[in-house]
C-alpha cells in the first residue's frame, strides 16, 4: 500500500457483492480491477457503468477482467488486497493471475468453509475470512444493498487495519473481529432461508410476510443451532434478536414480524439461491444446508427440515429452475422426504 493509504484492490468473482463493495472502493479513491463472468460485463456495457448509492462509475472507469485461460499468465503482482467474492463451489476452479505473496485475500463467501479452502488454493499468501450481513441487486447499472443488518466484518489480522478503515471512508461500515468463525456461523444461521426462498420463489419481503413460510426457516434455524452447539460455536448477534431467539421471532404472528420488519426488507430482495436456480446455475446448498447435514451426521443430530430442504434443491438444480411451490406443497414435501410438521398442533392445522 503507498503512502497515501491508497490500496489496489482485486475483486475475485465481481457480480453484486464484489460490485457493490469493489465500486464503494473505487469511488473513495482506491484503484480496483475487477474479475468477473461474460454476464456481468455484458451488463454493465448495456448499463453504461455503475452506479452505487447516487455515485456513478462510467463504464471506461471500470477495470473489468473477463475469467478465463489467459487470466493465469496476468501479472497482478501490484494488488494489495484481493476481495474474493465467488460461489464457495467455484474456489477450487478459481483462476488465478499472478499474485504478490504479500497480498491479503479476503473472504467474503458464504458458509464457513471458504476460508479453508482458499487456504488450500493460495497456499503461501494470507487468507482471512470476512462476512457481508447483506443482499445487494442490481437494476440496470445501478447497484445497491436490499436491506441493511450491520456492518461486514472481517477478520483481525495485521494487514487488516488500514482495510477497515478504507472501507469506513468508503462509506461502508466496517468493523474487526478477533472471533470470526462464530460471526460465519452466525451468518450460516441465518442463511437457513434461503432454501426456502429459492423453492418458493417472489421476493424475500413476501416470504418472511408468510407464517406458514416462517415455520419450517423457524425449524431450519433451530437445527442449525442445535449443531452449533455441538460443535462448541458461541454464536454472536448480528441482528437486534440473540441468534437463539430468531427462530422464535420467526413463529410469531404475521402482525408482529410485519411490523418490526416494515421497511427494512425491499420489495425486489431475493437470495442468491433462488437467482441460480432461476439461471439454472449450481447453488450453495452444500456448504448452507447441506453443510448443516453433514455436521449433524457426525454428530449424531436428527435435521429433518434441512434434509428435506437440501433434497428438494437438489431436485430443483436437475429441472434448472425453481419450482415455486406454495407453502402448503412445500411442507407437504417436507413430510414426505423427512416425516417433519410444525409441532404446535393448531398452527399445523392453518398452513395444510
Amino acid at each position: 500500500m503507498s503512502g497515501t493509504d491508497q490500496f489496489t484492490v482485486g475483486v475475485m468473482g465481481a457480480g453484486l457483492i464484489g460490485l457493490y463493495l469493489g465500486g464503494a472502493l473505487q469511488l473513495a479513491g482506491h484503484k480496483v480491477t475487477y474479475f468477473g463472468r461474460e454476464r456481468m460485463e455484458r451488463a454493465l456495457t448495456e448499463a453504461g457503468g455503475l452506479e452505487i448509492d447516487g455515485r456513478r462509475i462510467e463504464r471506461r472507469e471500470l477495470d473489468y477482467q473477463l475469467v478465463g485461460p489467459s487470466l493465469e499468465v496476468a501479472d497482478y503482482t501490484e494488488l494489495d488486497v484481493v476481495l474474493v467474492a465467488l460461489k464457495v463451489g467455484h474456489i477450487e476452479g478459481m483462476v488465478c493471475p499472478k499474485f504478490s505473496k504479500n497480498a491479503l485475500f479476503v473472504s467474503l463467501c458464504n458458509g464457513v468453509q471458504a476460508v479453508s479452502l482458499l487456504q488450500d488454493k493460495l497456499p503461501g499468501h494470507d487468507v482471512v475470512a470476512g462476512m457481508v450481513p447483506y443482499n445487494v441487486r442490481m437494476d440496470g447499472g445501478y447497484v445497491c444493498r436490499t436491506f441493511a443488518s450491520g456492518p461486514i466484518v472481517i477478520e483481525n489480522h495485521p494487514k487488516t487495519a488500514k482495510l477497515d478503515e478504507a472501507f469506513l471512508k468508503a462509506s461502508i461500515p466496517c468493523k474487526l473481529s478477533e472471533d470470526v468463525t462464530s460471526v460465519l456461523w452466525s451468518k450460516l444461521v441465518l442463511n437457513m432461508n434461503n432454501a426456502v426462498h429459492a423453492l418458493h420463489g417472489g421476493s424475500l419481503k413476501k416470504e418472511i410476510g408468510q407464517r406458514s413460510l416462517r415455520l419450517i426457516i423457524a425449524e431450519a434455524k433451530r437445527e442449525a443451532l442445535r449443531v452449533c452447539d455441538a460443535e462448541g460455536v458461541q454464536t454472536v448477534k448480528l441482528t437486534p434478536l440473540p441468534m437463539s431467539l430468531v427462530p422464535l421471532f420467526f413463529e410469531m404472528p404475521d402482525f408482529v414480524v410485519d411490523y418490526v420488519s416494515a421497511n427494512k426488507i425491499s420489495e425486489k430482495s431475493s437470495s442468491s439461491m433462488y437467482e441460480d436456480l432461476s439461471r439454472g446455475a449450481p447453488t450453495e446448498v452444500d456448504y448452507l444446508s447441506g453443510f448443516i447435514c453433514q455436521r449433524a451426521a457426525k454428530h449424531g443430530i436428527p435435521v429433518p427440515v434441512n434434509t428435506a430442504l437440501t433434497a428438494l434443491i437438489k431436485e430443483a438444480e436437475t429441472t434448472h429452475c425453481s419450482p415455486h411451490y406454495s407453502p402448503q406443497v412445500l411442507h407437504a414435501k417436507i413430510r414426505e422426504i423427512a416425516g417433519w410438521r410444525p409441532s404446535w398442533g393448531s398452527t399445523y392445522c392453518t398452513v395444510m
